[in-house]
Formats: structure tokens, C-alpha cells, sequence
């Protein structure tokens, strides 16, 4: 069997640490994740697995977490599984959603906006997947069944902000191999998809955790992606975790 270290140079270490030792929890704190790739895969030490240490490093016994992501997703396809729960006729994976409130939860963490946001050479990358209209529709069907079945609060995670020159050379290689070309990240869709997820957050009363913003000067940006400029390294994967322990920090009291 393999093992995994995690390797993280002393000053991260210290920053981490030092961020982890402000949230002290009250009561036990469980946790949902729903999301696309970038948290399902690398699944035992991607960016929830590294919250979750640091968690419990300072809260032993307190914290738990489900990652029910589904790699590829986009919220009309969240929507889908949902309704599928009860009925509906499903979605890829649907079986990741199994019990999915059998367990209460007291955080539920919505990350998704690279699929969402993506466009194709079938338009010369022209339009999103999933445009501000339909955005604004199916969170808010997402957010009523969830609701529905949960008084766990809610909140809304941006995308990160990935490297576009990657993401282009990437999507351009994709369409001389198989005629059609998927660009991630590109810029004026991921942002307006920040900002209609701004209002989303404002106007459903959830909460609201930018990881765009903070991650959109990184320089130089390629450390934290992979060869296709979306999916994130391990340091990327610490970048998640270091933004949402802060936001826990302020926020979860």
C-alpha cells in the first residue's frame, strides 16, 4: 500500500498552524462538501483532507466532514442529483448523493464554477456553459432542496482563479486531437459568475467565501494548477485550505 506525506516548508507550517489555532469549537462541527474536481479529486489529501487536519489538530474529536463532490460537475447538474434523491431521473454518479442528509451537518460548503463558466470552440469561445440567467435559477432550486433537508448553514465558494495561458494552450491542444477545444477560467465568465454568486449569497441569506479575489494576483500562478492549468497541485490544494480555515477563523464562532 502507498503512503502520503505532505511536505509543507516551516513557514506555511507557522501560518497554517497559526490561523488553525483560532477556531476553537464550541461543539462539534460536521461538515459537507459539494463541489466539482477540484474537490474530488486527490481525495485523501486535497484541499478538504488539509482543512480537516488542521481542524482537528486544535479541535481533537470535534470535526467531521463528507466530500460528496462529483468530478465535472456544474450546478444544473447538482440540481439534477438532488432531485434525483427523490425521484428525478438522476444525474452521472447519482449514487454519490446516497444518504446524503442521513447525517446532519453544520457547515455545507457549495464549490463549484470551472464547469459552469467554461467555453467551447463550437462558438469560438463565445458564451459559459452556464450563463448568469440559469446561474441565479438553478442555486436557487439547489438551495430551497437543500433546505429542504437540512438547517445546516450554507455557503457559497467561488472558483478559483486558475491560469488562463495554460488553460487557452490546453484548450487549443484538446481541439487539434479532438476537433472541439473547452477553454476553462476565462476571465470575463468566471467573474461574472463571481458576481451573480455574490448576489446569489446576498440575496439567500448563505455565506459567502471569495476564493477568486485572493487568488487572482498569484504570481507566478503555475505552481498551483496542473499541465492543464484548472486542477490543483498540492500547493494549490493548500492555497483552498489556507483561504477556507481563514474564513472558518472569522466566520464559525
Amino acid at each position: 500500500s502507498l503512503i502520503y506525506a505532505d511536505i509543507i516548508p516551516p513557514e506555511n507550517w507557522r501560518m497554517f498552524d497559526e490561523t488553525a489555532k483560532k477556531i476553537s469549537l464550541k461543539k462539534p462541527l460536521r461538515i459537507l462538501w459539494l463541489g466539482d474536481s477540484l474537490t474530488d479529486f486527490d481525495q485523501g489529501h486535497n484541499h478538504v483532507d488539509k482543512t480537516a487536519f488542521w481542524l482537528e489538530k486544535y479541535n481533537p474529536g470535534k470535526t467531521s466532514f463528507r466530500n460528496a463532490a462529483v468530478r465535472g460537475d456544474f450546478i444544473t447538474r447538482v440540481e439534477g442529483r438532488l432531485k434525483g434523491m427523490n425521484g428525478g431521473k438522476g444525474e452521472f454518479q447519482q449514487s454519490r448523493y446516497k444518504d446524503l442528509f442521513k447525517q446532519e451537518y453544520d457547515l455545507i460548503f457549495l464549490f463549484l464554477g470551472h464547469n459552469d463558466t467554461v467555453a467551447s470552440t463550437k462558438d469560438n469561445y463565445g458564451s459559459p456553459k452556464i450563463p448568469p440567467d440559469i446561474q441565479k435559477k438553478s442555486y436557487a432550486d439547489v438551495l430551497s432542496m437543500i433546505r429542504q433537508n437540512s438547517k445546516a448553514k450554507i455557503v457559497l465558494v467561488t472558483p478559483i482563479c486558475n491560469d488562463p495561458e495554460t488553460t487557452r494552450k490546453t484548450a487549443e491542444n484538446y481541439r487539434k486531437w479532438t476537433g472541439t477545444g473547452y477553454l476553462f477560467g476565462k476571465p470575463e465568465f468566471a467573474e461574472a459568475f463571481v458576481r451573480t454568486l455574490k448576489e446569489i449569497a446576498d440575496t439567500e441569506k448563505t455565506g459567502y467565501l471569495d476564493l477568486y479575489t485572493p487568488t487572482k494576483n498569484l504570481s507566478p500562478k503555475k505552481p498551483y494548477f496542473k499541465e492543464d492549468g484548472v486542477h490543483l497541485t498540492e500547493l494549490g490544494n493548500g492555497k483552498v485550505a489556507e483561504l477556507v480555515l481563514a474564513w472558518l477563523a472569522e466566520n464559525w464562532k
